[in-house]
């Protein structure tokens, strides 16, 4: 959604949000004259249209009741004026009444035709069976559309901010600038002409500032749905397809939560800054999550702790407490090297997208799965790690007319890595498989690959610790690649190799071409 509206969903969404502008006149709101007339139901344009002054015969032609009655009048004589609700001089007043478009249309929807995709069900389900979308109760909205003649391509999921549950004050909800929050998911889990999809909500990305809104946290929400069809074209769907929920926002004790940098590079250090609504604060606990790691539980996406460190033989999450003693803020300060490690949680991956949470407890016995964090995000620039490399090289196996290496059964290969510091403490060498990129775009100039597998947990990677050296060299053999690459199905036959390097001082060099390989398997 989107901005990718960390509603969750499993299907990416990044786009802009999309809006059907359709034309529904106020009900002459406003216009004493009209409030009158609008009580005739039909009889408007037979009884009282031609005493009307031209500008009041056209805005009776942008009542779409009226226009669409049984008076088959209306439609003739604002035909013969070029006038009905889609027309622009009913869009200019719609418009400038100041009133969202798509909230109104909301209130009354219009009716879907016959042949178009339309929503049969939505339900809901939740951890607690209610609809009120709290820290530990994410919710999930499951809907089913009938096609016949014309298909559907995508699902949209909008989200406004009502209040005391009066359609009147609809707001579309935005939590960035210039966006509005929505969600999109091609239709494509189709049986016997049924479409089927799903949308899932967290409590942490719907608890944030709506811009639209003075900046208040949504409470009521109500989320519509559209369904686009082959040609393009958007139908909201009826009301019953609608779904209503409560963001529960007793539990945050947040006033605010900032970052002053949202993308973190090698000597950089980020600020994060956070204030308690509570008279006393007892104290502040920060939490990281890797926005790539996660599991898909019904739909909802989980997202995993970062840990860098084990406890116990258990993988801890990296975490930050600090005592408040009563002070209402507080700001913690953090490098681009503690966040710069192989996250134990994600198969020693570095980190890149991340979420800080914050727990803001009220008294010492307070648990933080009772209470709703505050979030921000950053990227952590990995690739602006330090300059350590000075070069890597391979010896053994064949070597080609081309001068490139090929791993032949019963061979070995040398591969040496060397930096540029006299203080590493642990070489480590990584291994890609250059049949399958994640795209065609290179990094640094590097061949964007995906790991190779041989277990389902880990990537491939060779860890060599040393005391205190340049240089290290590691041997492997023709059977070490003769197995199934997990991620491909198939055994590797195009080889990448990169070794990176952790000094005395716990800094990791960053990836680079220069200690960068290749070599084939035959």
């Amino acid at each position: 959604m989107n901005p990718k509206i960390h509603i969750t969903h499993h299907h990416k969404i990044k786009s802009a949000a999309i809006y059907l502008f359709f034309i529904i006149v106020l009900s002459y709101l406003g216009f004493s004259i009209y409030s009158a007339y609008y009580t005739f139901q039909g009889g408007q344009c037979k009884e009282v249209f031609d005493s009307q002054t031209l500008d009041n015969k056209k805005r009776i032609c942008c009542n779409p009741d009226q226009y669409n009655s049984k008076d088959s009048l209306c439609k003739i004589k604002c035909d013969a004026l070029e006038v009905n609700p889609e027309s622009s001089f009913c869009q200019n007043i719609l418009q400038s009444q100041g009133i969202d478009p798509l909230a109104k249309q909301i209130e009354k929807p219009k009716v879907i035709p016959n042949d178009v995709p339309k929503c049969t069900n939505l339900s809901a389900s939740s951890v607690d069976n209610t609809i009120v979308l709290k820290p530990s109760n994410p919710l999930r909205f499951d809907i089913t559309v009938q096609a016949s003649d014309l298909k559907p391509k995508y699902f949209i999921y909008e989200f406004y901010s009502l209040e005391n549950n009066d359609y009147s004050t609809l707001k579309p909800i935005s939590f960035v600038q210039g966006k509005t929050l929505f969600g999109i998911s091609p239709a494509t889990n189709q049986q016997n002409g049924i479409y089927k999809d799903y949308i899932s909500a967290l409590h942490e990305d719907l608890f944030q500032e709506d811009l639209n809104n003075k900046s208040k946290i949504p409470n009521e929400v109500l989320m519509v749905v559209s369904v686009v069809d082959q040609n393009d074209k958007k139908y909201l769907q009826p009301a019953y397809c609608f779904a209503k929920f409560t963001v529960d926002n007793t539990p945050s004790y947040c006033k605010y939560f900032k970052i002053n940098n949202e993308e973190l590079s090698d000597g950089e250090k980020i600020k994060l800054s956070v204030e308690s609504n509570l008279p006393a604060t007892y104290s502040y606990e920060f939490r990281f999550q890797n926005l790539d790691n996660y599991n898909n539980v019904n739909g909802i996406k989980e997202y995993k702790f970062i840990s860098y460190n084990k406890s116990g033989g258990n993988n801890q999450a990296f975490s930050v407490s600090k005592e408040a003693k009563g002070a209402n803020t507080f700001n913690l300060e953090l490098d681009w090297k503690d966040f710069y490690q192989p996250d134990l949680n994600n198969k020693n991956k570095y980190p890149e997208s991340i979420k800080a949470l914050v727990y803001i407890k009220p008294t010492a016995n307070s648990k933080i799965e009772n209470i709703a964090p505050c979030t921000v995000k950053f990227e952590l620039d990995k690739d602006s790690g330090i300059d350590n490399c000075k070069d890597i090289s391979l010896s053994g196996g064949t070597i080609n007319s081309n001068g490139s290496y090929t791993l032949k059964k019963t061979q070995y290969l040398t591969i040496e890595a060397t930096s540029k510091s006299k203080s590493i403490e642990r070489f480590d060498f990584e291994f890609y498989n250059l049949s399958n990129l994640k795209s065609k775009k290179e990094i640094n100039g590097i061949a964007n690959a995906n790991p190779i597998y041989f277990t389902k947990s880990d990537p491939y990677v060779i860890s060599k610790a040393t005391s205190k050296t340049d240089t290290k060299s590691i041997l492997v053999s023709y059977e070490d690649f003769n197995r199934v690459d997990l991620s491909t199905g198939s055994r590797p036959q195009k080889v990448q190799v990169r070794a990176t390097f952790i000094n005395s001082d716990d800094r990791y060099s960053k990836i680079s071409s220069k200690c960068t390989t290749e070599f084939d398997i035959e």
